[in-house]
């Protein structure tokens, strides 16, 4: 049964944000308690900024300590976001046509990243979708942390689609196309809504860059401009000078972002994706900006609010609604991230490690795997249970007979041939030994090649036969000479396998390669001692055909 509560963390580049959320059974979302931890970290290195963050996470899973799953929304800087119109094709080549998308559009190397998608709409041209992707080294560490300070970790979103998911839960009545801007210390992500409809783009500077550029107008540490920053912010008192380089910084902050929302129409609109604002939401710590509201209004010509992401959430205490108040601009991605887990039709793009998704699958199916294995024992250990009570009933009739024999002579006859029957059934007995021996070593093997073949992945088998060697014949005069022969058990393999990316080419490096990775990953099962015979057949495109022997070890007996 799923969880009605949720751990909904987000990891900025300034701050961990944690909020406790649960599901009501009228199917309103509740706040049940929040933190946020400051990050003191600039580094432009992830992997030392997740460092940094995990920091906190002890604290985070001492405060919320359950067993309650928990989920990581990551900013725009470590998460990549591409949108795709793609022509419309049978939902069984879906999958693949995506995956072919993803690996010419996502900017790095394919093998080195963790992605997914979502559909964003469709007709019956063409569909748009949503392929988010980060570096698989980012993923794992945030799953390494979480395991380490005793998280249970379900799902990593960008926050993208953890934003618009609490902006459409929130803001359902609103009619129009809406632009939603949340601004980070490092990146600011702008979403164009429009009911089912959404497109983003994340835009590389944040609240960070004035005190940037604070920093460098005084001569100071940037530290030191952040803390100048946020006195003014605060509406404290300040130095003519320090003012004047806040002001400065600010207005050069105002006239970007402006020009970045227009840019980001005009992209949109030649990629084919026609979003015209209506009304404009602003959320992030660096929304915190004084003057940010009015400026934006004017420069967009459009009304600018600040997003409140518990609009239509219940927060239950007093204590809890006024803390909130504050904190309201830097829970938008955290409440989104949590609010997608509990709506049935929430936008996901789960980054979620490969490995850890591949052994939720496993303890999953490991029930079925269990009563497979009772079952096959069952269909062995019942027959052989059978034939012992059968050998029981033929010895006490034979005791009964040896009482009855001493005189007469068709008794005896009818004695031998009960030990006949007697050592028929005791062959049959050492032939379901040696049966139940042999099931078991195909199972393991048949077990061994499908797992081997599903690691290389678009790879099939054809025919599978066996060849059992030739009995040993005597030769030669006077005493029995014994031949050599090949006592080896064989077993020939022919199949194919697909290359979806490269369909015209005969051979690719990269079936070569699989299929090289293939044959080198069945030389070192434990089941075989050799590989040989290798065969290649180049003649249908896109397609590698293979055949090869598989010489079968001594002590695994088919």
């Amino acid at each position: 049964m799923a969880s009605t509560h949720f751990l909904a963390i987000s990891c900025g580049a300034s701050h961990l944000c944690s909020v406790h959320l649960k599901m009501n059974p009228s199917g309103r979302c509740e706040v049940v308690d929040f933190q946020i931890d400051a990050v003191e970290f600039s580094s432009h290195d992830p992997m030392l900024w997740l460092k940094a963050t995990s920091g906190h996470l002890d604290a985070v899973a001492l405060r919320f300590r359950s067993e309650m799953p928990a989920g990581f929304a990551i900013p725009g800087h470590v998460a990549l976001s591409k949108y795709l119109k793609i022509p419309q094709v049978a939902g069984s080549k879906r999958q693949k046509i995506i995956a072919f998308e993803a690996r010419q559009n996502i900017p790095y190397t394919f093998s080195e990243v963790t992605w997914g998608h979502t559909v964003v709409e469709e007709d019956d041209l063409d569909f748009d979708a949503l392929i988010g992707a980060a570096r698989t080294e980012v993923v794992e560490t945030i799953a390494r942390y979480s395991k380490d300070a005793e998280i249970e970790l379900r799902c990593i979103e960008p926050s993208t689609t953890a934003l618009l998911n609490g902006f459409r839960y929130n803001y359902a009545d609103v009619s129009g196309c809406s632009l939603l801007i949340s601004i980070g210390a490092k990146s600011t992500d702008m979403i164009f809504v429009d009911k089912n409809r959404f497109h983003s783009r994340n835009v590389p500077f944040g609240g960070q860059s004035i005190s940037i550029s604070m920093a460098e107008a005084l001569g100071v540490s940037v530290s030191e401009a952040e803390r100048i920053k946020i006195s003014a912010c605060n509406g404290e008192a300040l130095p003519t000078e320090e003012f004047a380089a806040f002001d400065s910084a600010r207005q050069g902050f105002f006239n970007r972002l402006a020009t970045e929302v227009a840019r980001t129409s005009t992209v949109m609109k030649r990629q084919g994706f026609d979003f015209e604002a209506d009304s404009c939401f602003v959320s992030g710590g660096g929304s915190l900006l004084l003057g940010l509201e009015e400026e934006l209004a004017n420069k967009l010509a459009l009304k600018v609010e600040r997003y409140d992401p518990t609009k239509n959430m219940k927060v239950e205490g007093p204590e809890l609604l006024e803390r909130l108040e504050a904190a309201k601009p830097f829970l938008g991605e955290a409440i989104g991230l949590g609010l997608g887990r509990f709506l049935p039709d929430a936008a996901s793009v789960d980054l979620t490690p490969r490995s850890l998704v591949w052994q939720r699958m496993f303890r999953r199916q490991q029930p079925f795997y269990i009563v497979a294995g009772l079952v096959a024992c069952a269909a062995i250990g019942l027959p052989i249970l059978n034939t012992t009570l059968e050998i029981r009933t033929y010895e006490q009739e034979l005791q009964n007979l040896d009482v009855q024999i001493a005189p007469l002579s068709q008794l005896n006859q009818d004695i031998h041939e009960r030990s006949e029957q007697v050592k028929r059934v005791k062959e049959i007995i050492e032939e379901a030994g040696d049966l139940a021996e042999a099931r078991d070593v195909w199972m393991r093997l048949l077990n061994d090649l499908q797992t081997r073949l599903a690691q290389i992945e678009d790879v099939w088998l054809d025919k599978l036969r066996l060849e059992r060697p030739d009995p040993v014949m005597p030769s030669g005069r006077g005493h029995a000479r014994v031949r050599k022969a090949d006592t080896s058990t064989k077993l020939r393999l022919e199949g194919r396998l697909i290359d979806v990316y490269n369909p015209v080419s005969s051979v690719s490096p990269d079936s070569y390669e699989r299929v090289k990775a293939l044959l080198e990953s069945l030389r070192q099962s434990s089941f075989v001692e050799s590989l040989t015979d290798e065969r290649f057949d180049y003649s249908v495109p896109g397609i590698l055909g293979f055949d090869f022997t598989l010489v079968i070890r001594d002590d695994a007996p088919l």
